[in-house]
This record gives structure tokens, sequence and C-alpha cells, in this order.
């Protein structure tokens, strides 16, 4: 019965159609069919239940429902597929996108602070060198806003390691001779 309500959850012409039900209940289906004899298991390809039909459907739910999360566009859409569909095939695909999404709205606010709270919800994000670099830049920008001494020794106070550190210095020595 949870291979036939799968079925119905994950077609598209009626009005129960659900693919997280769909899941829901292709799992329960394959749970309990691992759990019967080898006798069992032969009544149930009369119906056409079997561990191939219950895998092939299985891989048709992942499929859909990716396309389903997918097509919202949406991190909070994104991470529900990543933390409900651990084992789809797409599940890596699934947190590139999500990845590319976050950081898409991380340069659309483009502040150190948003740099740095991206690398740190996503520290394995392909975009974290890029991510780091923007985060440099945009505190040395706001940092130095002013461009007064003390900005420049404060923040390489703060920054000893910073990429900038030649334009800081010369920045120092260049106002504190003039």
């Amino acid at each position: 019965s949870s291979f036939g309500l799968s079925v119905i959850y994950l077609r598209n012409d009626n009005p129960f159609s659900q693919i997280d039900s769909a899941y829901k209940y292709i799992l329960r289906s394959d749970s309990t069919f691992q759990s019967i004899t080898t006798k069992g298991k032969i009544v149930y390809l009369k119906y056409n239940v079997s561990q191939k039909t219950i895998d092939s459907l299985k891989n048709e739910i992942y499929s859909k429902a990716f396309d389903v999360y997918k097509r919202n566009n949406s991190i909070t859409e994104l991470n529900k597929f990543i933390e409900r569909y651990i084992n789809s095939p797409q599940y890596n695909e699934a947190i590139d996108l999500r990845n590319s999404l976050a950081f898409k709205e991380t340069k659309k606010k483009d502040t150190y602070q948003e740099y740095l709270l991206f690398i740190e919800k996503y520290p394995l994000a392909k975009e974290v060198p890029l991510a780091k670099e923007r985060y440099a830049f945009t505190l040395f920008q706001t940092s130095t806003k002013n461009n007064t001494l003390e900005e420049f020794e404060q923040y390489l106070l703060k920054q000893p390691k910073t990429p900038f550190l030649n334009k800081v210095e010369n920045s120092i020595y260049s106002l504190s001779t003039s």
C-alpha cells in the first residue's frame, strides 16, 4: 500500500499530488520490503513491486523533488530539500545551488558583516575564497572610509595580516608626514 500511495502522490494528474508525501511512502515501502521474507517478495512481484521498482520510483521522486524545490529559487526551499532528501543523487547539486544563491544575496548587500556571515554559515562553499577577498576589501573600505591617520592605525592594529598592508603603511606614512 505504501508503494501505491507513493505512486499516487508522485503523479500530477490527481488532486493528491504531493512530492514530500510520495517520498515518505516510498521510504516506508522500501523499509517494509526489505523486512519481508523471500517468499513474501515473490508475492509482491505479481503487483510489479520489487526492490528494482522501488529504487526506480525513489529515483524518480528524488528527481521530481529536486525540480520542485529548485524551481522556487530560494535558499529556504533548497535547505528543505537538503534536509529531507539526504540520499538524493541531486543532494550536492542542491547544496551548490543554495550556496550560489546565498552568495548572490551576500554580494547584493556587499558589507563585510554579510561576507563574514556567509563564510561562517557555508564554510565548505566554493564561493568562500571570493567571499574572503570581498570581506577583506569591504572591511578595509569601511574601516578607512574617512582616510584619517587614526583609522589606518586602528585598522592595522585590528588587521595586522591584511592583504592591504602596503596601502595601509603608505597611507600612515603619507598622513603622518604631510
